[in-house]
C-alpha cells in the first residue's frame, strides 16, 4: 500500500487506529527459492504486498 495514501488518511483522521487490509503472495521457483522485494525505504527484503 502506498505510503502517500496512509499519510493522506492520517492528515484527515489524526492518530486513531486504522484498519487496513493487505494481501501478499509467495513466489517460489522449482528449487524452492522465494522471490523477495528489496525495500529501499528500510533496506529490508520482504514479500511483495
Amino acid at each position: 500500500m502506498p505510503y502517500e495514501y496512509i499519510k493522506e488518511i492520517r492528515s484527515k483522521v489524526g492518530t486513531i487506529p486504522l484498519v487496513v487490509s493487505v494481501a501478499g503472495c509467495l513466489i517460489v521457483d522449482g528449487k524452492n527459492r522465494v522471490l523477495l522485494q528489496h525495500r529501499v525505504d528500510n533496506d529490508f527484503l520482504t514479500i511483495r504486498l
